[in-house]
């Protein structure tokens, strides 16, 4: 989910919306948007928490050989 649609879905809540409601206007899982509200309720912030994401398999070294 990006940061504009968290953003939609934390002022629709504030509106007074429910999750469901929330969800088929953004055409999103119930799902994604309840784990959104809480990652924003927790940081504050839109976009994901930062170190989230696969581990690199290669190095800048491995990199460079290619």
């Amino acid at each position: 989910m990006n940061a504009e649609n968290v953003a939609k879905a934390v002022a629709l809540s504030a509106e007074g919306r429910s999750i469901r409601c929330i969800a088929l206007f953004l055409n999103i899982p119930k799902s994604t948007v309840t784990d959104a509200l809480k990652r924003y309720r927790e940081t504050g912030l839109f976009t994901r928490r930062p170190g989230q994401g696969r581990f690199r398999c290669t190095s800048d070294r491995d990199d460079d050989s290619f």
